[in-house]
């Protein structure tokens, strides 16, 4: 029988693949600026939502700074992710999002001071191999508009280390979810505030080129992809909660295969040998990472 923490893993995967295929589809019109708002902004609604039905809880003072810190990790992530995005195909920057894995034990050695084993350092070295495959052209030259989903990668992996480490700290998931989307939220309303005029001029020619109906729907898709980004996140910090990291983190592998698979049909993507052969080594070597 699956444990509630196995549980709350398989449906966070379900529901982040909802949540990043929409995005691809709000990317390229709202752009960068906007879409991590919406994202991260509704994505705490959802969560505020699941503290009133369960309880709010409390945090120490070191929990409440550890999860503050977090949300401009997580922010930081979205405008990295929306970044590349606006031109990419989801598969490779969903793909290259994978380092994310080897990022959590990388920095689960400083703070969670882990031993690192030579399999684990050999599986760290082959995600990034595959990483290399996945954002380079056949001529093996970089994709430098992938740079930016490496980044998020990062900044996502050192967001759910310090996250994991407040849940395990304070045995409170919600709140310390809730403590760092409020920070990220004003972290984004500052940066949409410098490129206000750049916010409001795209919204116009989207509302000029394509009608007012066009703009209310893409609004209504990142509201839509905001409430299931946070409710992945808050399952997953339900997966921490039950102590199922590992076998959470395995089964969230999962989530770019379903993504490259429904992209080939809904967005017609396609990648090249040496982009599948890098795709399906970073996979397998993340799932091995996730589960020893």
């Amino acid at each position: 029988m699956f444990s509630v923490g196995i549980i709350a893993a398989l449906l966070s995967m379900l529901v982040a693949v909802v949540s990043t295929l929409i995005s691809k589809r709000i990317a390229p019109q709202l752009g960068n600026k906007l879409s991590p708002i919406l994202t991260v902004g509704f994505g705490a609604v959802t969560m505020l939502m699941g503290a009133l039905i369960f309880g709010f809880g409390s945090l120490g003072l070191q929990d409440i700074i550890i999860s503050g810190i977090s949300g401009f990790f997580l922010s930081l992530g979205f405008i990295f992710r929306y970044t590349s995005l606006r031109t990419e195909q989801i598969t490779n920057t969903v793909a290259v999002g994978q380092i994310q894995q080897a990022i959590v034990v990388i920095f689960s050695l400083f703070i969670l001071e882990e031993a690192l084993s030579l399999l684990q350092l050999i599986l760290i070295v082959i995600v990034f191999i595959g990483s290399t495959l996945v954002a380079t052209t056949e001529r093996f030259e970089l994709n430098r508009n992938l740079i930016p989903a490496f980044f998020a990668s990062v900044s996502w992996g050192i967001y759910w280390v310090l996250i994991a480490y407040s849940v395990n700290n304070s045995n409170n998931f919600l709140l310390s979810l809730i403590v760092s989307r409020i920070i990220g939220i004003a972290v984004l309303l500052v940066y949409l505030f410098f490129y206000r005029k750049e916010t409001i001029s795209r919204s116009k020619s989207i509302i000029r080129n394509n009608g007012r109906n066009i703009m209310v729907m893409l609004l209504v898709l990142g509201i839509i992809a905001g409430l299931t980004n946070g409710l992945g996140d808050a399952l997953f910090g339900a997966v921490a909660y039950y102590k199922v990291l590992a076998v959470g983190s395995a089964i969230n592998t999962l989530s770019p295969i379903l993504i490259a698979l429904l992209a080939y049909f809904v967005f017609r993507e396609r990648l090249n040998r040496q982009q599948m052969a890098g795709f399906v080594v970073m996979i397998v070597a993340v799932m091995m990472l996730s589960v020893i």
